[in-house]
């Protein structure tokens, strides 16, 4: 990781709140490249255009599913395991917007809904890149910040009350907020650029 230097002097930097390990969490996110698995689902009459995309991608950790039937998919647990749902053409059954706010309802934890509207196989590749990297950004950033509040709760655990309340440490809800709201405009979703920006907030922390 290119930002040891900056781990190091922020480890010693007595206005961090909280003793956080930042060596540790640095291991931790380095461990692997967070190729997070992700469930594509296309909704078209046949799967031409879903293996277009499928030959474009040749990432192992993408799995793309095609449908042509909404109860079937919704039956098969699309609305809990489906990160991006690309819809390519229109069905009888319902419509495509009706469609959308259903499982935009159902997904609690983050769902990208494309609706193709003839595009070409082209544009539809890059919408889809783009919603994999919004999802890749909000889940790689929750690491980060759980990584943080961990070490940080840990530490302040092992601690004396009279050193918690001499520093006046930010509670976990307060600190886990202003994490979140700070690391939000963080465009690039590499585990040590956002853990970069998580110390640069830190250290304004007074």
């Amino acid at each position: 990781m290119k930002n040891s230097n900056t781990l190091n002097q922020v480890s010693y930097n007595r206005s961090v709140v909280g003793n956080v390990n930042w060596k540790q969490i640095e291991k931790k996110i380095s461990k692997d490249a967070h190729l997070f698995t992700r469930e594509i689902v296309f909704f078209a009459n046949n799967s031409e255009m879903m293996n277009q995309c499928l030959d474009a991608f040749k990432a192992s950790n993408l799995i793309f599913k095609c449908f042509d039937n909404f109860n079937l998919a919704l039956r098969s647990g699309l609305a809990v395991n489906a990160d991006v749902v690309v819809l390519v053409d229109s069905f009888a059954s319902a419509s495509r917007a009706n469609f959308t706010k259903l499982l935009e309802s159902k997904r609690m934890n983050g769902l990208e809904v494309i609706i193709s509207d003839n595009s070409t196989v082209e544009k539809l590749i890059i919408a889809i890149r783009e919603s994999l990297s919004k999802l890749n950004q909000i889940e790689t950033q929750r690491i980060v910040v759980e990584n943080i509040i961990q070490s940080r709760s840990n530490s302040n655990a092992n601690g004396s009350q009279e050193d918690s309340a001499k520093n006046k440490i930010m509670n976990e809800k307060d600190f886990r907020e202003l994490l979140n709201r700070e690391l939000a405009t963080t465009t690039n979703f590499a585990p040590e650029t956002i853990l970069a920006s998580a110390i640069e907030v830190i250290k304004r922390i007074k």
